[in-house]
């Protein structure tokens, strides 16, 4: 029965830990309305989110350049500290561990059961069993979990996307 409820425990602590990696993926909603403002010729006022203010003040050091190389290099810098990978694919493999895992602690407790010598049956069966379901409905979790993380990710890219043709417009010549 130790082998069903480690199974439990473990798929429930991966399941958390890929939640919290599909929540920290970076939200769109900020980015977009950068976007939006920049299109409407706005000034990008920040709106108190930090990538508001960051676009905002990238915008003045991209109009105020010397030169197109430099606001180039700005913009580049921007990209590579926006765009730092994070993670996105975390909770896709972790839904691989909770599958294996629910499949190797119940071929573990099934033998464990052998291995007792006690009657073959439902209630040797059931941790094997237990073990198998709990691998395989954390998996599944992570697995969604993971589609939506990396939905989200590239939703933020295809913004950022869209923001650096707007910026790259505004580049000095």
């Amino acid at each position: 029965m130790w082998f069903a409820i480690a199974a439990c425990i473990i798929g429930a602590l991966l399941v958390f830990g890929s939640w919290r990696v599909a929540q920290a993926q970076p939200s769109a909603l900020a980015l977009e309305a950068s976007v939006r403002s920049l299109r409407n010729s706005a000034s990008t006022a920040p709106s108190g989110d930090a990538i508001a203010v960051r676009v905002g003040e990238l915008v003045e050091h991209i109009r105020r350049a010397s030169s197109r190389s430099i606001a180039i290099s700005e913009l580049n810098e921007f990209i590579a500290d926006v765009d730092t990978d994070t993670g996105a694919e975390v909770p896709l493999t972790l839904a691989r561990v909770c599958f294996t895992l629910g499949v190797l602690l119940g071929v573990l407790a099934l033998a464990t059961g052998l291995r007792s010598g006690s009657s073959i049956g439902f209630a040797m069966a059931l941790p094997a069993l237990v073990a198998l379901t709990a691998g395989l409905a954390s998996g599944m979790v992570c697995y969604q979990l993971g589609l939506t993380a990396r939905q989200r990710r590239q939703e933020f890219r295809g913004v950022l996307r869209r923001l650096t043709r707007l910026l790259e417009q505004q580049l000095p010549p």
